[in-house]
Formats: structure tokens, C-alpha cells, sequence
């Protein structure tokens, strides 16, 4: 047999190719899960929303790929910059010889041999390739052979070595692992990138989007409401430095009914309901987030259409189906099981302790039973129009007990449409004391 002879420099792609066969599996994995995990992080944080911790999150996973690959050739061009130390020069040439018996190793500088070494045949344990480049292996650490080939001679040379009993390592790990570490970072990046961009059938941020505005005019126009008389709705609310204001007007008929006056400042709102002459019949607080204050006018006739969980957060309802159709999102009951043990949760939520304890088995047991709420349908239109949402349309019918809630009508939402002198007016009220049974003077207010 002639044997087996091959000749090639050793440079930086080389050396690259001879430290990435040596990695295992294993080592591949492992040091991709540190920026997988990163990614995951910063897309959950993603998903709820909580984009500055998630853009730190993706940032640090980014920056943790940048140093493996920055350690990576480092030790790539130590590697190199060592074996051309020790021999005085960058043109090295290795030359391999194998026979029936032994491997010849040997490296040259401009015609003289550096370094020479041989192995038997008898005494190598294994083989590998990574593309070109075959790795043999021995007994002990320090054997090592690498040989570049040409794709031709890659199968003969393999072939041999099978036939002198030196077993092949499995391919099939060394590509799952570099596959599989790839493809955890490959995937973990797509869903962290995914979820910094709001879903095209995600109307929160399009609601949100008024927020920035500082402010809006919202009119809602009563078809079909359960829950009072009122067929019209209208509402102003902007925003003042840390504080927002609300003016809401309820008509019946084309003639104001109701005035209410608010107010949100550090977590609390402050609420004055008027008359259609400017009595004060009520002046009430409570606690509530800036995003449900700010948004209330727009999203309490269509709130089943949303979750509210975490503060200054809400989302849309898994309950429904969402689907974007042109510049229109389409909101329907899909889950009515669900929905109604939600809703049976937030009437258990809306009860004190002490009127939950005041209840009898019965009481309790009826309140605790979602059958007793039958969802007849739920269906919501959202258009969208400069990123903002500008009309709703809502049709919604559910049954409770003997009793029905039913909601339709539309919301239409355009750019705060008040005179300043109003907001002047509202905002004033609220910095002087004002009881239950004064008069307010309504026509500066409504003008």
C-alpha cells in the first residue's frame, strides 16, 4: 500500500478549526445556556410588559455571545501567536505520513523540520471530523494528530482508519450538541426580539398610545345599556405634571344628567359627582393604578374585554379570540367557561370580609357557582388609526341568574377637545375644599 500523505499550513483558520473539534457537546450546551436563559428572562419580561428590565436582560445575554465569541478567538490567535513564537515564524507547514504501522507528524519552517513526531496505529483510540479536518486521538492527552484533507480523500482516510480498528466518535452528538446549543440560542433571541413588539391584534398598546398624548375627549354613545338610563357619555382627561384630571358628562336624551369631577394624585382618586345643576350629591376616594384612571373613560364599557392585574398593567382577555383585520381588531367571546368563573372571581372580589362572613352557606355557595352566569355573546370592535385607537364598537349580552347585563354602542376617541380656561376651572376645584351640598357653578365647566 503507497499510504497516505497530506501537507498544509497552519494559520488562524486552521488553528480555529482544531480548538472547535475539541469542544464537546457537553461544553457547547453548557455555555449556551447562560445567554439562553438570558433571553428567556428578557422575553417573559417582555410579555409582561416590563420592557427596561427585558431590554437589560436581552443587552446582557447579547453581550454574554459577544464574550464567548471574543474568548473564542482569543484563545484562537494565544494559540496561534504561541506556535509561531516557539518556532520564529508565521509560514509553517505540517506534513503527515501514515502507513500500515504509524503516523508520521512533522513540522517545517522554510525547509527545516521543527518538530517530529510518530504514532503506531495500534496505540490510537479514535478519530473524528469536523468538516475537512480529522482529529486522532491516543491513550494518552498529549496524542493528538490533526490532518486537513481534501473533501476526496476525507472518506478514503476515514475508511483506513476504521480498518485498523480505531473507532470513528459518534457524528451524530457532535452535531446535535452544536445544533442543539445553536438552536437554543437562536430560538430564545427570536422570542426575546418578539415580545418587545406589541401584537398587531394587541390593543393595548394602541390604548396606551393616548397616554403620550397627554390627554383625549371620549364619547360614548349608549344603544343598549343595562346599568343605567344615560344614552350618551361624554369625557375629557389630561394629564398636569404628576396629577390627571377627568371631566365626565352623562346625558340622557340630548340633556346633562350628571356631572363627575376627578381627580388622581400619588395613587388615590378624588371623585365629586354633581347634578345636572352643580349640586354636590357626593365627594368619595379610593385607591387606584394611574393606567385604570387614565384609561377608565375609554375601556369601563368594554372592560370584559381586558384583565386587570398588575399595577399600571392590563392586558387583553385569553377568554376571547383576538384577530387583526386591516386596521380593525376584532374581539369575541371564545372561552365562556372561563370567562365566567372570571367573572364570579371579580364579584367575590368586590365583597368586604365582613360581608363575605355576614353570608349564609347558601349566599356563599350561589356566589362561588359560575353557572349561575350564562354568556350569551361578547363581541368588540377596536379600529386603529396613527397608532391609537380611535372608535369601539361593542355588542355584549350576559346572563346572571334571572337577571341580564347588556352593553352596545360605540366609543369614539379623539385629541382633548376642552378649553384651557376648563381645565383651569377643574384644576383649581380641586385645590380648594369643596363639601357635600355646595354648588357648583357648571357653565365655565361645560362651556
Amino acid at each position: 500500500m503507497d499510504g497516505f500523505k497530506y501537507k498544509y499550513k497552519i494559520d488562524e483558520k486552521s488553528v480555529r478549526k482544531m480548538i472547535i473539534s475539541g469542544i464537546s457537546p457537553k461544553a457547547m450546551i453548557q455555555s449556551a445556556l447562560i445567554p439562553t436563559f438570558m433571553f428567556l428572562v428578557a422575553w417573559y419580561l417582555g410579555k409582561i410588559e416590563s420592557q427596561p428590565f427585558g431590554y437589560f436582560c436581552f443587552a446582557c445575554g447579547v453581550a454574554m455571545l459577544i464574550w464567548i465569541g471574543v474568548q473564542t478567538n482569543k484563545l484562537v490567535k494565544k494559540t496561534y501567536s504561541t506556535l509561531t513564537k516557539r518556532y520564529h515564524s508565521k509560514e509553517l507547514l505540517v506534513k503527515v505520513e501514515i502507513n500500515d504501522e504509524k503516523i508520521f507528524y512533522s513540522v517545517w519552517n522554510r525547509n527545516i523540520c521543527e518538530r517530529n513526531e510518530e504514532y503506531f496505529l495500534s496505540d490510537m483510540l479514535a478519530f473524528s471530523e469536523n468538516g475537512n479536518l480529522i482529529k486522532v486521538t491516543g491513550k494518552e492527552e498529549k496524542d493528538k494528530v490533526y490532518i486537513i484533507v481534501e473533501p476526496s480523500e476525507r472518506i478514503r482516510l476515514a475508511q483506513f482508519l476504521k480498518s485498523k480498528d480505531i473507532k470513528e466518535k459518534d457524528r451524530k452528538s457532535q452535531i446535535i450538541g452544536k445544533l442543539a446549543s445553536i438552536g437554543l440560542i437562536v430560538l430564545s433571541f427570536v422570542l426575546a426580539v418578539y415580545s418587545f413588539f406589541p401584537s398587531q391584534a394587541n390593543v393595548v398598546p394602541f390604548l396606551e398610545a393616548w397616554e403620550k398624548k397627554g390627554g383625549y375627549t371620549a364619547q360614548v354613545d349608549w344603544t343598549k345599556n343595562s346599568f343605567s338610563e344615560f344614552d350618551c357619555q361624554v369625557s375629557s382627561v389630561w394629564i398636569e405634571k404628576d396629577k390627571i384630571y377627568r371631566i365626565e358628562r352623562s346625558e340622557e336624551k340630548g340633556e346633562t344628567q350628571q356631572v363627575i369631577l376627578s381627580s388622581f394624585d400619588n395613587g388615590k382618586e378624588k371623585c365629586i359627582r354633581l347634578d345636572a345643576k352643580g349640586y354636590v350629591k357626593l365627594i368619595e376616594e379610593k385607591e387606584i393604578t394611574r393606567t385604570d384612571f387614565f384609561l377608565e373613560a375609554i375601556i369601563d364599557p368594554c372592560e370584559d374585554a381586558f384583565l386587570f392585574g398588575s399595577p399600571n398593567k392590563i392586558q387583553p382577555s385569553p377568554y376571547f379570540s383576538w384577530k387583526k383585520e386591516g386596521n380593525q381588531i376584532n374581539a369575541a367571546l371564545e372561552d365562556t367557561d372561563g370567562f365566567a368563573q372570571y367573572r364570579v372571581g371579580k364579584e367575590e372580589d368586590s365583597y368586604t370580609e365582613e360581608q363575605l362572613n355576614s353570608m349564609d352557606t347558601m349566599e356563599r355557595m350561589n356566589l362561588h357557582y359560575s353557572g349561575r352566569i350564562k354568556p350569551d355573546h361578547a363581541d368588540f370592535t377596536f379600529t386603529v388609526q396613527d397608532k391609537r385607537i380611535i372608535k369601539i364598537s361593542f355588542d355584549e349580552l350576559v346572563r346572571i341568574s334571572e337577571s341580564e347585563e347588556e352593553r352596545e354602542g360605540t366609543i369614539s376617541v379623539q385629541d382633548l377637545s376642552i378649553q384651557s380656561t376648563t381645565k383651569e376651572q377643574v384644576e383649581d376645584l380641586f385645590e380648594r375644599s369643596v363639601r357635600h351640598g355646595s354648588t357648583i357653578d357648571l357653565d365655565q365647566i361645560l362651556q
